[in-house]
């Protein structure tokens, strides 16, 4: 799971293991990355999730594990007055 603040960075999703599936669904349909590294490409606030999942050498694919993204507001303030 990464967290990030609206307006900087937004971090990869990451992951270990081999022949590594990112999905955008719980039943594992709609592909939206392969490999270790996912950029989700999000830039608004907000909480986005993934499934990942790895298949190994026998063609086999693992449950999907939920991994999240969320993307912070930045606060707000008042306007300052100075005296």
């Amino acid at each position: 799971n990464q967290t990030a603040c609206l307006g900087t960075t937004i971090p990869d999703l990451t992951t270990t293991g081999s022949n590594i599936t990112w999905y955008s669904d719980i039943t594992l349909t709609t592909i939206v990355g392969t490999g270790n590294n996912f950029a989700t490409g999000q830039t608004t606030v907000g909480i986005f999730t993934y499934y990942v999942s790895e298949t190994d050498v026998n063609g086999c694919e693992s449950n999907g594990t939920t991994v999240t993204l969320e993307i912070y507001a930045l606060p707000t303030t008042g306007p300052i007055w100075h005296n």
